[in-house]
């Protein structure tokens, strides 16, 4: 060890007339960081100098800006230096004596605000349409209603860590802001697992509501299953990676004691690719149906392609995992592992927004018609030619009203006729609202239509016998009735 020492203060003093790193550093200054280096650093230095393709000290531009020397030293130093703030105090040094400037992109955290933000909206926008409509939720929507509430804190804390020790070099970071984020950073990752596997769970019970297919049913049940299990044993393991827990936050200092983790890196990695296959699969159970679907190309195309927006899902996922690869171990951790925060959180909001999309576009497709005619109708009465339509509205309206009264003494005769499908009940979910997806497999549709003078029993008016319900032997079935009330104005006796 002193021969190195001494290698390097002869490098040093080298370099005295040309300058370290990017600046031009005085001589006095140069010698000032040898006993600033620990000794782990300072051997991982010297051994990894002659390897590199500067070979010496002698060419600091090229030392500083050797990427593959960085990378070859800092896994060293990463093996050598059992105290993980050795490792630190000589990354430090090295930026600084590198002329490196302080760097800060915390910037970068505004945009993954903004998702996190959509995110949320979109998944309330969702909840409170199924409320105003239906005044209930089915499973898939209270499985997102307990998801919206484990995603608010997840977003909270992940971006409190964010601004908190990421975005910035370790070294500029305050110990107690680095050992707190890390324990905000460690509860927010039981959360981005929790929600991952909601959104998840939710989609495939929409799917069962919307798909009677039994092998179809099953393959959901399976990936379900899959999904549930999956989701607590990784939960669990992520808890409990290090024992004792608080080594999780705090161990990065060193010196901590006798403690046990599990390969952290391996296990980042299964779950994140383990995630990855099961986005892949559920993408994929509802394709052969949806191809199957007996429907114009253009609403063909439009479920398809909603459906498929869960290619975003997966593309996050890739993003986050590449990252995950790409700096598996780091002296400098708060910089480089911020992406794998951000992509944290935009994988988890892009599952949110794609499962709360169908609910999403049933209240356009509402509200855009309503709009459009709000609009139209304040720019005719806005023009002094729309008096006589204005007056003629008003009559019609009246001319309704006096058809409607309840009074018994109605100048009409109602005929009543009702459309059977599959049988009368009323199955209240997107596949009405929004999908349209019933009646639209392939095969024959048996439909049976009766006039009813007799107050609308659901009886033949030939027969008086009550309508049976054809069978339909495969595709979705939805169940509806509908009821279409034809009205026949006669003259009033004077």
């Amino acid at each position: 060890m002193a021969y190195r020492k001494a290698l390097l203060c002869v490098s040093l003093a080298a370099l005295a007339g040309t300058g370290l790193g990017l600046t031009q550093t005085p001589q006095a200054d140069l010698f000032s960081y040898i006993p600033r280096i620990p000794q782990c650093g300072l051997g991982c230095i010297v051994d990894q100098v002659p390897k590199s393709r500067c070979r010496t000290l002698v060419n600091a531009t090229c030392i500083c800006t050797d990427r593959n020397f960085y990378a070859d030293t800092q896994a060293c130093i990463l093996e050598a230096c059992e105290d993980t703030m050795d490792a630190i105090e000589t990354a430090k040094i090295e930026a600084e004596a590198c002329g490196r400037p302080h760097r800060d992109r915390r910037w970068v955290l505004w945009p993954a605000l903004a998702i996190l933000i959509v995110a949320w909206i979109a998944v309330f926008i969702r909840l409170a349409e199924r409320w105003y409509t239906f005044r209930s939720y089915q499973t898939d929507d209270w499985i997102m209603l307990v998801c919206l509430v484990v995603y608010t804190p997840f977003a909270f804390m992940g971006q409190y860590a964010g601004r908190k020790a990421f975005g910035r070099d370790v070294w500029t970071v305050d110990p107690v802001d680095l050992t707190f984020a890390l324990k905000v950073f460690f509860v927010a990752q039981s959360f981005y697992l929790v929600c991952l596997g909601l959104t998840k769970i939710s989609l495939l019970f929409f799917f069962l509501r919307i798909f009677p297919n039994q092998k179809f049913r099953w393959a959901v049940y399976a990936t379900m299953l899959t999904t549930s299990l999956m989701t607590v044993v990784f939960v669990f393991l992520q808890i409990f990676q290090c024992t004792p827990i608080p080594f999780n936050w705090e161990g990065w200092k060193g010196q901590f004691g006798p403690f046990q983790c599990l390969d952290i890196n391996r296990l980042t990695v299964a779950c994140a690719s383990l995630n990855i296959a099961l986005d892949v699969i559920i993408l994929v159970l509802p394709m052969p149906l949806l191809i199957g679907l007996e429907m114009s190309w253009r609403s063909k195309a439009g479920i398809l392609f909603m459906f498929s927006l869960g290619l975003f899902v997966i593309a996050t996922a890739c993003v986050r995992l590449q990252f995950i690869l790409l700096y598996r171990r780091s002296i400098n951790p708060t910089w480089e592992h911020t992406d794998v925060l951000i992509w944290s959180g935009y994988e988890v909001s892009v599952s949110m927004i794609v499962t709360s999309l169908p609910a999403v576009r049933i209240l356009l497709t509402r509200a855009l018609p309503n709009l459009v005619s709000s609009i139209l109708s304040r720019t005719r009465l806005s023009d002094p030619g729309s008096t006589h339509f204005a007056t003629q509205n008003s009559k019609d309206t009246n001319s309704r009203r006096t058809l409607t009264r309840r009074d018994g003494n109605f100048p009409l005769s109602r005929r009543r006729m009702r459309f059977y499908s599959l049988d009368q009940n009323k199955d209240d979910n997107e596949s009405e609202e929004g999908l349209q997806l019933g009646d639209r497999t392939k095969g024959v549709s048996h439909v049976k239509i009766s006039a009813d003078d007799t107050g609308g029993d659901g009886r033949s008016a030939e027969r008086g016998e009550p309508l049976e319900p054809m069978p339909v032997e495969a595709g979705i079935r939805v169940q509806k009735t509908t009821r279409i009330d034809s009205l026949r104005v006669f003259p009033t006796q004077q």
